[in-house]
């Protein structure tokens, strides 16, 4: 007897019938199938930045072959992202573990930022002065969520300072950010960065770590 693996695939997925499209392929697949998805916070941001993570199955029926960094769309817009691939065991379906990163209502990308990259010049006594007064165009109104954290106390050369220390949160890529440049808002406030992690292919946001000293 002949195995027909298609027709054993008609009854499997008699019951799937969830419509997406995957960015490597450009129909619509009709055919998939969505395990339960667990929910988990992305950063400490008080439940505003929140991942889920699920497994879709995708038949074989077609002849597409998803990859790492895909992107799956659901019938609802929602966007996920492909963390791994489970390749067909005997013709049975695709597994693809996937990433869905969003930001709640209440933590909006209401916020505008600006880049301003430390330039380096000399004084009259040649001595190294990093000014910020130019933005780069690339990283300008860029939308964001600016996220105080708790305010620390500092203590350096006798001057006691405050430190306000901020997440801004990015849908972008920031690879041309650098450790001491400045982030500017809308209404002027500057923020000096001191560390920022690059969205990857699991990441829709990129976050940056800033802060502001209040000399006390």
């Amino acid at each position: 007897m002949v195995l027909d693996l298609s027709a054993d695939h008609a009854v499997i997925i008699a019951d799937w019938g969830e419509a997406i499209t995957l960015s490597s392929w450009g129909p619509a697949i009709t055919d998939a199938y969505r395990l339960a998805d667990t929910e988990m916070e992305g950063d400490p941001t008080e439940g505003g930045y929140l991942q889920r993570r699920t497994e879709w199955h995708l038949s074989t029926l077609q002849a597409y072959t998803p990859a790492v960094g895909n992107t799956i769309t659901d019938a609802d817009g929602v966007v996920w992202i492909v963390q791994t691939v489970r390749e067909p065991e005997a013709g049975d379906f695709w597994g693809l573990t996937c990433l869905e990163s969003s930001i709640t209502d209440d933590v909006a990308l209401e916020d505008r930022v600006w880049l301003h990259p430390g330039v380096d010049t000399l004084d009259a006594w040649g001595s190294k002065l990093t000014n910020h007064t130019a933005f780069d165009p690339a990283f300008a109104d860029v939308p964001a969520k600016i996220m105080l954290r708790p305010s620390v106390a500092a203590e350096e050369l006798g001057q006691r300072d405050f430190v306000e220390r901020f997440d801004i949160y990015v849908a972008r890529d920031i690879g041309q950010v650098h450790n001491g440049d400045v982030l500017k808002d809308g209404p002027g406030k500057q923020y000096t960065i001191v560390s920022y992690r690059n969205r990857n292919q699991i990441d829709e946001l990129s976050v940056i770590e800033c802060e502001d000293r209040i000399s006390g």
